[in-house]
Order: C-alpha cells, then structure tokens, then sequence
C-alpha cells in the first residue's frame, strides 16, 4: 500500500527559510518604489503651488502674498499666505467663514511623506509636523517690506533670478526664516525649518516654477557647519538675490 507523501519537519523549515530570503530581497525595492511615489506625488503637489502662485501674481499686480498679512490689497487679504491660497483656489474646502472644514481632508497641504499631519497647516511651532508640511521662503514678521530676495512679499518683475529663488519646499513651518544682514533682518536660517523627508533629501519649488530635489545638506550656516544649533556667520547671508549660497546640490 502507498503512502502519502508528505513534508518532513526540515523541508518545511527549507521552504520557510527560501521564502524569507525572497521576501528581505524584495522588501528594499517594493520600499524603493514607494518612497520614490511619495516624492514625485509632492513635487507634484509642489509644481500645482507653482501654477497657483503664478495665477495668483497674475491677479495681483505681480505681487505674492506676504508671509503672514498683506499690504497690498484691502482687509480681506490680511492673513496667513497658506488662507491666501485656500481662498482663491481651494474654497471648495472652506465653509461659510473661510475655515478649512474637514481636517480629514488636508488637500495639497500633505506631503505624502509627512504621515503624521493632522492639519492642512498651522500658524504655530508646536508639534511642527503634525501640522505642516511645507515651509515658504518669507520672514516670519507681519507686514515685513516686499523683498526680491526673497519669495513671500516679492514682486515678480523684481526677481533677478526666478530660476534660483526658492519659494516653497519640505518644511514643519509655514516659513522659512531668513538669516542675512542686509537692512539688519536675521533669522534661524532654513535649517530651522527645512525637513529631508525624501530618503535624506528634500523637495523644493523655485520661483519659475520648476521643482527639484536635493540632499541634505542643501545650506550650512555660514561657518561650514550643517548643525542647526550653531551661530551663523554675519558674512555669509542665508539669502543672497533669492540663492542659498551653500547649495552645492541643487547647483
């Protein structure tokens, strides 16, 4: 009489172990894949602010709206740049008193990389990333004079270099603080704010509004240091006419 054929104890271990070994070959690529879906899904994301914020300029004399309140218009536009951009294209998610009605839905304001975010954005610094996931290139003053050397508040006939000024990229603020001695303005330096959510690297819009990607680190603080924490150096601006000086991976 035959016997059914069956699997020993160590043919079975044979097979568990084969598998194993397929499934740590295939994880790091399926990773792979996902991570670069997530970063070309915001630098798509980034590239649509592109096209707002030049829709935006178009309507309004050339002008980008200030990092927190705007000069230009009358009051209803003195507000945060991020309502500035709800309000004129993306009121579908506001209700009837222009707030944002379903957190749920965090619209373009979500990197897909960022997945704690519980807020389209916030005007606050605690629990940066659960709020915000993309920083613009402004002072965080109010009604801070328009300066061509930097994005929010600039004017776009005053840019001397669109191609190089950075307007809005991965970051846990809704700015980017500028350090540079010119006029006396000073800041933490984007350091303070920028996030390489992207496999150490970072997703960036320019002011033209072609999008790129760079390593960190894209900017040190003037003394040749990365490190957030250490002084600045007063002879090497953040800024200078829109470029980081230091951005060695984007240039």
């Amino acid at each position: 009489m035959n016997r059914r054929q069956r699997f020993t104890l160590i043919e079975l271990l044979v097979v568990i172990a084969i598998i194993a070994i397929l499934a740590s070959m295939l994880l790091p690529a399926l990773n792979r894949a996902r991570d670069t879906a997530k970063t070309s899904k915001c630098m798509a994301q980034l590239k649509q602010f592109g096209t707002y914020w030049q829709l935006y300029a178009d309507d309004s004399d050339g002008y980008i709206h200030e990092s927190k309140f705007c000069s230009y218009g009358d009051g209803a536009q003195k507000h945060m740049w991020q309502q500035a951009i709800n309000e004129m294209f993306a009121r579908g998610f506001l209700d009837g008193n222009l707030n944002w009605r379903d957190k749920r839905k965090l619209w373009l304001w979500n990197c897909p990389a960022n997945m704690d975010q519980i807020e389209p954005f916030a005007d606050t610094s605690s629990e940066p990333e659960r709020k915000n996931s993309y920083s613009g290139n402004g002072p965080n003053g109010n009604g801070k004079t328009p300066d061509h050397s930097q994005f929010l508040g600039s004017r776009n006939s005053q840019w001397k270099y669109p191609a190089r000024l950075y307007a809005m990229m991965d970051g846990s603020k809704p700015f980017v603080e500028p350090h540079k001695i010119e006029g006396g303005a000073s800041g933490q330096g984007p350091q303070d704010s920028v996030v390489y959510r992207h496999n150490n690297a970072l997703n960036m819009l320019f002011a033209d509004g072609h999008v790129k990607t760079g390593k960190y680190p894209l900017w040190n603080r003037g003394n040749g240091s990365s490190n957030i924490n250490d002084t600045a150096s007063n002879t090497q601006p953040w800024f200078a006419d829109g470029r980081g000086r230091n951005m060695q991976n984007f240039y």
